[in-house]
């Protein structure tokens, strides 16, 4: 089983709400977002399902990815939007055992279950990727250290 975890990318500073939920992608992080596309459909990557928060920094990162990828089981989630650590895992522990899961959100929250599933300290930049296998049967089995990274992607 694998767990694909995916920073948003670069953003502008201040959203015109003023709201940091609303912020929007500069054009270097399409920019990015579209390398790192490339990046992985060099390694035939197809994810089962993939989850996303719901803030607009997020949805567009996952939008020009969606176009390279047409994801088949695509959700998102209020609850991700800065998300804790431990608020990714339980939604994760909810998935089936078969599939290989994304997850596209925010620091701090998604370098700290990186770290926490790998016992490595892992910080993700924006439009950071690392791919973490698992040897387990249920999501719900995911536990401290109980994961090997494979692939760690961060943009020039």
């Amino acid at each position: 089983m694998k767990l694909h975890l995916i920073r948003h990318a670069k953003t502008e500073k201040i959203a015109p709400s003023g709201k940091d939920f609303d912020r929007e992608l500069k054009d270097s992080g399409r920019t990015d977002t579209e390398q790192l596309a490339k990046y992985l459909k060099s390694l035939g990557f197809q994810p089962d399902r993939t989850l996303c928060s719901t803030a607009k920094r997020t949805l567009q990162t996952c939008e020009i990815l969606n176009a390279t990828f047409q994801f088949q089981a695509l959700s998102f989630h209020d609850d991700l939007y800065l998300a804790e650590a431990s608020v990714i895992k339980s939604l994760l522990e909810t998935c089936k055992a078969e599939e290989n899961l994304t997850v596209i959100g925010h620091n701090d929250g998604i370098s700290d279950l990186a770290s926490y599933l790998t016992g490595q300290f892992i910080s993700l930049p924006t439009t950071g990727y690392v791919c973490i296998e698992f040897f387990i049967d249920e999501w719900n089995e995911l536990s401290k250290d109980a994961g090997m990274i494979i692939d760690f992607y961060r943009p020039l």
